[in-house]
């Protein structure tokens, strides 16, 4: 190979033009010995590029696949939901849970007005000189007779 097409080859080399029959004839021309001065400096470079040409280059790593990508997407998305709807239904309970509740005479009391009336009813009974225990426990107990 004379010195213009070795010049000619390594800018192709360079420019990543060349083919693998191009590149063995650059090896076989920087292994020959006869390197013209323009490219001595090259020399190196190519003769220990020549010895790597039966190596393969280490495997790449995977580049994650469209289809594991959706999966997360979706079971982000699922998470996402069911963290909302975990969320709102306990905030729902929360807010409709009943602060007034009570059992009087047998039956459940969920009403706070009902609930604040026995309540006052009980304390002013409470507070008379004279409780009438017996009408009160016949008034509780009324259902079991």
């Amino acid at each position: 190979m004379n010195d213009n097409k070795a010049i000619q080859l390594t800018d192709k080399f360079f420019n990543g033009e060349t083919t693998l029959v191009e590149e063995q004839e650059l090896y076989a021309y920087f292994l020959s010995g006869k390197v013209c001065p323009k490219l001595a400096p090259l020399r190196q470079m190519f003769l220990d590029m020549s010895q790597l040409k039966g190596h393969e280059p280490s495997r790449k790593a995977k580049v994650m696949s469209i289809n594991r990508r959706k999966r997360w997407r979706h079971v982000a998305i699922a998470a996402t939901v069911a963290a909302i709807a975990g969320i709102t239904a306990t905030l729902w309970t929360t807010i409709h849970d009943n602060d007034y509740e009570m059992m009087a005479y047998g039956q459940r009391q969920n009403n706070r007005e009902a609930v604040m009336r026995e309540v006052e009813r009980t304390l002013g009974d409470a507070r008379s000189g004279t409780p009438n225990v017996g009408a009160e426990l016949k008034d509780a107990f009324g259902q079991f007779q």
